[in-house]
């Protein structure tokens, strides 16, 4: 168990980089449909369909498994003998939690950063830069 711990909290620092994946799925499904157009791609696509489990459910899968590495822990850390076992399943459900919060924050900015483009590609033109705060993010959204 102290194995399986250790490695994976050795891990954890590289699960910072499902925020980029999270934050782009919501174009998975855009992106599903341009394939489709495509009729090579709509071949690949249709006939990994047939099998089990669907393109869909394997994109989703990334997203899905943060939210069940707490749960993994949570459960764990409930049938851990007392004393250090109980501590490190304490560490990595914080640990993960702590990463969790971190990749949910960056969806957000991503989110926020975004929505800023959107506004001064459709609505400012050059008056841009009024808009944007130094870290690019919106000050500024026009009624």
């Amino acid at each position: 168990v102290n194995r399986v711990i250790a490695a994976f909290l050795k891990l954890l620092p590289f699960f910072k980089m499902y925020s980029v994946y999270c934050s782009s799925y919501p174009n998975v499904a855009q992106a599903m449909e341009a394939a489709h157009a495509v009729k090579g791609a709509r071949e690949l696509i249709e006939s990994a369909s047939d099998e089990s489990p669907s393109l869909p459910a394997l994109l989703f899968r990334p997203v899905q498994r943060m939210c069940v590495y707490p749960l993994l822990f949570k459960q764990a850390l409930k049938h851990a003998a007392e004393g250090e076992q109980t501590d490190r399943f304490t560490d990595a459900f914080n640990s993960v939690q702590s990463i969790i919060t971190q990749v949910n924050e960056n969806v957000r900015r991503q989110e926020e950063q975004a929505r800023a483009a959107d506004v001064l590609l459709s609505e400012v033109g050059g008056e841009a830069k009024a808009l944007l705060s130094a870290d690019r993010s919106l000050a500024l959204e026009c009624q």
